[in-house]
């Protein structure tokens, strides 16, 4: 059955979702599973909303949250949250998810960081999962 199906593509995305309101809709040349996805509770804000408290607690308004040399220079050269900061091959402050929840201690804003790419990514495998989902439906 098609809700089995999906119900498992999407916990292969992330244990914590669930779906629900499942619809089957049957056109003329292709069918639609339509459904909605259950945020985990834990996840209680969206993603502009930590990017703005992201860019209000670093004092940079224009803030590429989503670079990780904007994010490096914030937190390691304005910041200065570690003495000796990671630097990657090409000289850039190292910004990776491990190092960053090594560091996760020093300062909110690392945490932040943290949760906003976390839900980003989250999103992201949920959204590319769906748009590349094929589930083969056998004409009755």
């Amino acid at each position: 059955m098609e809700v089995s199906r999906v119900s498992d593509a999407v916990k292969a995305i992330d244990e914590r979702l669930t779906i629900h309101d499942f619809r089957y809709v049957e056109g003329v040349t292709h069918s639609n599973l339509i459904f909605d996805v259950t945020v985990p509770f834990e996840i209680k804000e969206s993603n502009g909303a930590i990017e703005e408290r992201i860019c209000a607690m670093a004092d940079t308004p224009g803030l590429n949250v989503n670079s990780g040399r904007q994010i490096g220079e914030l937190l390691f050269a304005k910041m200065r949250i570690a003495e000796k900061p990671k630097m990657t091959k090409t000289k850039q402050f190292c910004t990776d998810e491990e190092y960053l929840t090594s560091l996760s201690d020093k300062h909110p804003i690392v945490s932040l960081v943290l949760e906003y790419r976390g839900l980003k990514k989250l999103l992201f495998s949920l959204t590319k999962k769906a748009l590349s989902y094929n589930i083969s439906v056998m004409p009755k």
